[in-house]
């Protein structure tokens, strides 16, 4: 649910003062996939990224979900 969403992501921390991309991606991604309901995800964050090979290539594993 949103509420869930809301309070995982007040729960992140930054790895290195960068966004933790990869853990949100990666709670994003094990949840359920609804037919119904496609799947887009939208990012904005307020500095760099602390692992872009690894975030990428986990939305690589994940693009046909």
């Amino acid at each position: 649910t949103v509420t869930q969403a809301l309070e995982y992501i007040q729960k992140m921390r930054t790895d290195q003062g960068g966004a933790n991309l990869w853990g949100a991606l990666s709670w994003v991604y094990r949840q359920p996939v609804h037919r119904s309901c496609p799947r887009q995800l939208i990012i904005i964050i307020d500095g760099t990224c602390s692992s872009v090979g690894r975030v990428l290539e986990l939305v690589r594993r994940n693009a046909c979900n």
